[in-house]
Formats: structure tokens, sequence, C-alpha cells
């Protein structure tokens, strides 16, 4: 026998006392404990033993010869906890321990983010407690001794039912009991805590609600309540009194809650290269003196002074940049008492093309006048207002004061920007010297439009087709922006989800299918992939968190407006790929629409098939045509074409087909240009205006969203489309088909009239006169004339469609 020595010593090397030693020999023995050298001694006999040492609850056990060795050593290691937070700072005050042998024990408290323990090296569970928050992390301490926890910085947003962010919100958070976590302030409070799942409560305008957050799998917990008032509304007159802008600056697109947050995000790199062109531009010397107007021209405006005037007025708001500021306001003085326009009303188009450039000016001095306000004199203040003044009674389509008559709802040119952006724009920037020009406005658009949008944007879609309906949303987006900053929200939320319908019926060729009022000429050359619904597509995915959009967005890597891309983008707003969406898509009441395709691949080698089948209940008239129950089909190229346009060239002599021509009217517009199953019925009561058409061509916009959703009195309607009673024959069957040798849009119609007379329709049933049911020699119009009486046909005009049951059902 000899003596063995177990010794332990810490990770320098210094012993270690009060380890409990125990050795294996036809069952485990007591060795001893150390003392104060770190040293146990026992005599045994020579061979191989395996020791076992316990330290501070963890243990470590070692086989060894001790013959050829009697010294049997152990060493721990300088186990460190650290506590971080999510930027890597250390944080204090966190509380560690770990479970050994008998269970939990105390590691330390963390002092400067650290707290350090001598323990035998192995697997152990450390457990941190921070803040009320807890977590547990496995650790091989022999592999790795530096056990780092680290915080998130958990976010608590509160934002209103237009994803405004809320101020004051009180946020508190249950751990061991509800603790205290902190009030919003421009929509968030934050808050380190180690990751976990928890519960959150906001206290908002003396409502408190609860939600549970997994900070693991996302930091951020968002609260979203119905903003008081008046928000979305699908009736006219809801608005009652009408709300006013505030008195505070800026309040135009921005206001004093929403503008820390927006200077927090242009901090990000996602703005640097827009960051710098607009730089650049604020220094190019302009005076926006202009010199008198030439003859041919519809204004003197340089639009390159107007961009420098806005880049300068933009780095005042965010930067607080005085000199570019003081910059931005002199132009906007200079040009308003420079700028000239062709006054002549005689001419339409005239009016309206100097109505864009005017109402573009209007748009951007009544920002400057906004943000810059704190630095102009009263003398400058009077100059602006007196321009706007005249610009506004006297360059634009609809002038100050609107007509009555003027005041429809949902579509034509009263419904775009003139209104929606630049006179309201104007009209809120100038509201406390000047509240006429609010008064004039805010009840019709509030009131009266903006319902019919509600409605109508309950379909998810435009009714007017990708050129004129993308262009109808972003009046009413950016409009909407404006009355935000202000605090009304009168659009719904659906706006964002109709770019779904250009997400969908995009073409494998990069074009996206025809609908409604387009224009035949961007579709020349082939294969290019078109960048359309820029802007929309922006603020349809960053504002209204519509996933689909913000990827069509980033897809097209293009910025149409610097302005608008400042405001309104979020380099953080979720992005989904086409890949990850549904083949198919249902666009509900009140129109009616499906999209199915059979795959997104892009390009030549595309075997993507695209069809759109649409019921059309209701039609928003203007640019949308007469395509009730109409399909089209592409598959690399058309198979089933919407052949209407707005305007545009003949493929074949390349001769200009304007819009309001006789073919424009009695073929583009009308169904006959469309993939519909058309019935032709002379005996019908009602006539379509142009002859071509087998549905009523509607023409009238109507005034109320009350009005929209009534049957109209004949002849011209807006409205669903008419419920006829009594009988009708079937008389003919009008087949499209696309010529396809010659790439052109071609009709070929094709009249069948029978010599005794058509089966009249009876509900379900089809009779004839002398008891037969006629069978046509083609299949197609075999197949025609069976859908009708399955459907229970009942004609609805000269040639009418198949979108009415005769027990007034709408198909």
């Amino acid at each position: 026998m000899s003596d063995v020595t177990v010794q332990l010593t810490d990770s320098d090397g210094d012993p270690l006392a009060g380890a409990t030693v125990s050795y294996y020999d036809a069952g485990w023995q007591t060795f001893g404990t150390t003392d104060a050298t770190g040293a146990a001694t026992k005599s045994l006999t020579e061979k191989t033993y395996t020791f076992h040492i316990e330290y501070e609850g963890t243990y470590l056990e070692k086989a060894q010869d001790t013959g050829a060795d009697p010294l049997v050593a152990f060493q721990t290691v300088n186990v460190r906890a650290q506590l971080k937070d999510s930027q890597g700072n250390p944080l204090e005050d966190g509380v560690v321990s770990y479970y050994g042998a008998g269970g939990w024990k105390t590691f330390g408290n963390a002092t400067g983010g650290e707290v350090g323990k001598e323990l035998l090296p192995g697997n152990y569970t450390f457990h941190m407690d921070y803040e009320g928050t807890r977590m547990d992390k496995a650790q091989d301490t022999g592999a790795d001794p530096v056990v780092v926890f680290q915080t998130v910085n958990a976010r608590v947003q509160l934002k209103n039912s237009q994803n405004n962010p809320l101020s004051g919100g009180v946020v508190s958070y249950y751990a061991t009991g509800w603790r205290t976590f902190g009030t919003t302030v421009n929509g968030e409070a934050s808050k380190q805590l180690l990751p976990g799942s928890y519960t959150f409560a906001m206290n908002y305008d003396g409502t408190t609600t609860q939600k549970a957050g997994d900070l693991a799998a996302s930091p951020i917990v968002l609260f979203q309540v119905q903003t008081s008032g008046v928000v979305a509304p699908k009736q006219s007159g809801q608005y009652d009194p009408i709300p006013v802008p505030p008195s505070d600056r800026p309040r135009v697109l921005v206001n004093n809650q929403t503008l820390p947050a927006l200077k927090a995000k242009l901090a990000n790199p996602a703005f640097n290269a827009v960051w710098t062109t607009i730089n650049a531009k604020a220094q190019i010397q302009k005076s926006g003196n202009f010199p008198p107007r030439s003859s041919t021209a519809n204004t003197n405006i340089d639009a390159s002074t107007v961009d420098v005037m806005k880049a300068n007025a933009i780095r005042y708001l965010i930067y607080d940049d005085a000199a570019a500021g003081q910059k931005a306001v002199q132009i906007a003085v200079n040009m308003a008492n420079t700028v000239q326009f062709n006054p002549d009303r005689s001419n339409s188009t005239t009016v309206f093309n100097v109505a864009r450039e005017i109402g573009d000016l209007i748009f951007i001095e009544s920002i400057v006048y906004d943000w810059c306000n704190s630095l102009m004199d009263e003398t400058q203040k009077a100059a602006i207002r007196l321009g706007l003044d005249t610009w506004v009674r006297n360059g634009l389509e609809y002038n100050y004061p609107l007509d009555n008559n003027q005041k429809v709802i949902i579509a034509g040119h009263a419904n775009g920007e003139v209104h929606h952006q630049f006179k309201l724009a104007m009209a809120i920037a100038l509201y406390d010297t000047n509240p006429e020009y609010y008064e004039d406005i805010a009840d019709f658009l509030l009131n009266k439009t903006m319902p019919g949008f509600n409605v109508m944007l309950d379909a998810e879609m435009p009714f007017e087709g990708p050129a004129y309906g993308d262009n109808r949303l972003k009046y009413i987006m950016l409009g909407n922006e404006l009355w935000k900053a202000i605090g009304v929200h009168p659009l719904t939320e659906k706006a964002g989800l109709a770019l779904d319908r250009e997400v969908y019926t995009r073409r494998p060729d990069g074009y996206i299918m025809t609908e409604g009022d387009d224009f035949n000429t961007i579709y020349k050359t082939p294969w290019t992939r078109t960048v359309h619904g820029n802007i929309t597509s922006m603020i349809a995915g960053s504002v209204y968190n519509n996933p689909r959009a913000q990827y069509e967005f980033l897809k097209q890597g293009v910025k149409e407006n610097e302005l608008y891309y400042l405001l309104f983008y979020d380099p953080n707003a979720a992005s989904q790929s086409v890949y990850d969406t549904p083949l198919s898509r249902y666009f509900p009441a009140p129109y009616g629409s499906i999209v199915a395709r059979t795959g997104w691949d892009e390009g030549q080698d595309s075997k993507a098939v695209v069809a759109v089948m649409n019921i059309g209940e209701r039609t928003q008239t203007n640019h949308q045509h007469a395509d009730a129950g109409a399909f089209s089909m592409y598959y690399k190229g058309y198979l089933a074409v919407d052949s209407g346009i707005y305007s545009g060239l003949n493929p074949v002599n390349g001769a200009a087909m304007e819009y309001g021509s006789v073919h424009d009217l009695e073929y583009h517009k009308q169904s006959i240009a469309h993939n519909v199953v058309q019935i032709e019925d002379p005996a019908a009561l009602e006539q379509g205006t142009y002859s071509p058409s087998n549905q009523l061509y509607l023409d009238r916009i109507p005034k109320s969203v009350e009005e929209w959703n009534t049957d109209p009195p004949l002849p011209k309607r807006h409205g669903p489309f008419p419920r006829h009673r009594g009988r009708r024959d079937v008389s003919g069957l009008l087949l499209h088909q696309r010529g396809a040798e010659r790439g052109l849009r071609q009709v070929e119609d094709r009249q069948v009239h029978a010599k005794h007379g058509l089966p009249e329709l009876q509900g379900r049933r089809a009779s004839g006169r002398d008891g037969r049911v006629r069978q046509y020699r083609h299949a197609e119009r075999e197949r025609g004339e069976k859908m009708a009486a399955s459907l229970g046909l009942r004609a609805c005009g000269r040639r009418q469609s198949l979108h009415q049951r005769s027990d007034g059902a709408r198909l």
C-alpha cells in the first residue's frame, strides 16, 4: 500500500478546500475532504481506481493507476456568467444560479455585467433572472467557461387602425407579478428583457388590453386600437361635425407626433442613396424667378427648380437645416410671383395639361408653406398665399369654389389628384388664415366620395384596370396620408389589398393583363417587365402592411418619387415572395372576380398560365368597360384577349386610335371587345347607349354611395346591372377569338337565326314555340345555349351577357 493524494486547485492553481472525494473499489468508498492545501490523502493498494470529486454542487470523475502516479489532480475552471443587452453592452443586476448536485445553487449577482465562480468542468444548466424575466441555458463549461445571456430590445407598439403611432399608452408586463414597462412615445416603448413568453398590458384612453408575446420569436408586441371617431365610413354624412386641421405645424403629411419616428427611420441605410440625390439637388442654385411663358407652353414652370425647392424643404424638416429652409422659402415666394400659365379654357386638353403642372406646384408650395412656416416673415407668407389663391381659382381643371354638379364620387377627374392631393394639401396648409379652401372640399371628400371608395374597395381591387385603377388608388392613398396627419382616417385598410390585383394579373412576359382603359402602346416591346404601380405598391406594402405589394416594390428596384419614398417606405416591413403566395385569388363583392395561375415564373421559358374570370357585379363607370362576365387567358401569349383600350396605335398601320372616336366608343368600351357570351334580343325594352354593347353602356357617375347602391332609372346606369322582368328570346351568340396567325385582335361575329323562332327561357327550362329545342350545328353555339338554359338567363339589352338568372340572382 502507499499514500494516494487527491488535490483540487482552481483555474489559477491555488488550492481549494471543502471538496468531497470518493473512489470506486467494489463499490463507492469514502476518500476524504480536501483541506486548506487543497489535498486529501489516504493509503490504498496500488492499482487503478475511479476517483469522484464534488465541489460547489459540481462533480468530476477520473480513472488513474495509483501505482504509476499517486497524485490525482483535479482543477476547476473560472466559469463566468455574463449579461448583455441587445447591442452587446453589459447590464447590471442580473441574478445567476445553476443546477448542480442537490438542486439549484446560487452563482452570484452580475456586477458590471459579469459574475464568476470556480466550478468543476462539466455540463450544467445556468439560470439568469433580470427585471423579473428568466432564461435558462445549458453549457459545457469545460469546452467554454463563459456563459452569455443576452436580452432583446422588447418594443411594445401602439397604433390605431390606420397604422399611425399613438403616444401615451402605458405598458406593463407580467413576470412574477405586474411590472412597469414604460409609456409609448410616437407609438413605441422599449425595454431590455430576456427572451421568453410574457403577457403585456396596454392602458390607453382608459381601456386596458392584454396580449401575450414571445420575445424569442419577435421582439415587437403590437397593440392596435380603433381610433376614436369615424374611421373609413361606408355611408354618406358620417363626419358631423367636419373635423378640422390642428393649429400646430407641421400638419401636411407629417405632424409633431409622427416626425420623431420619421427622423429615426431615415437614419436607416436603405435611404442613403435617396439622401445623396436630395442633398445634391439641394445644392443646385435656382432662384424660382421664371421668364415669361412662351406662346406654345402650358406654363413657364421649370420642374427642376421645383425639385430644388422640395429638396431644401425636406432638409429643413428632417435636419433642421435653416439655410436649406430659407432657400426653399425664397424659391417658393419667387415662383408665386412669376408663374404664368395658359389661360385658355376653351380647349379641354389645354385645361387638363395646365392643371397638372399647376396642381403639382400647388402641392409642393403648400408643403413648403407648412414645413418652413416658422422661417417666413408675413410678407413671404402673404406672397405664397396669393400665388396659391390665384392658381386654385384659375389654373385647375376644377377651380375653387367647387360647383355642386362636379361633386361626383369614385370616378372622374374630380376624384383624381386635384382634390385628393392638390386642393387638400393647400386647404390644410392654409387653414388657420384661409379656412374657406378647406370648407369647400372637406365635406365632399369625407362625407361623399370616400364612403364610395370604401364600399368599392371591399372588392380588394381597382375596377378600372391597371392603368387608371392604379392611378385612382394612388390619389386616394396619398390623400389619406394627408388626412391621417391631421388625425382623420377616412380610407379603408383594404386599399392596401387592392395591389394584389396587379400581383396576380402580372403576365409571364412582364406586363399586366389588360382590363379597362389601357394603352396598347406600352406592350410593343416584348419581354419587358413594366414598372407598374410603383408608388401604390410601396404605400400598400409599407403603410398598409401588404407583404406581396412590398415584394413587388422591391423587385421593381425603382423609386419614382423621392419625397414619397422618404415619407412612406418602411425598410422593416414584411415582404412575401410570389412563390409563397397561393396560385389563385378571389376578389369579392361588389365586383366579383377570380384570377388563377399555374405558376409565378417570368420570362420566355415560363410555362405559367394566367386566367381571369370576372362577374362584374357593379360598375365604377368612367374607365371601366362594359365587360361583366368577361374572361381572358394568357399562355405564352394571349389565348383569350381583352381588346378594349383607352387609346393607342393601330398595330397594322400605326394610325392613332384616339379616345372618344367612333371606333373607341362603339368597340373599345363595349362588350364586343371582351370575351363574353352574348345573346341578341331585339325585343329587349332597354338598349345600350351604343349598339355594339350587350350591356348598358353607363356614363353617369353617381353623387353618393347610396345612389351607387341603388338601381338607378333608365336609360343610363352606374350601379348594379339591371334586373329585368318577364321572358326574353335568345336570338344569337357572339363569340370572340384571337387572330393568332397575325398576332392581332380579331372579333368573329357568328349570328345564329332560327327559321321558326328561338326557344324562350322560363326559369331554368327552355321550350320552343313548336315544342322543340333547336340544336345548333356548331358545338360552341350548342354550349352557349345550354349555359343560358341552365342558368335561367334573362337578357338585359340588345345583346346581353350571361350575368343574371331569371330568379334575379347575380352570377
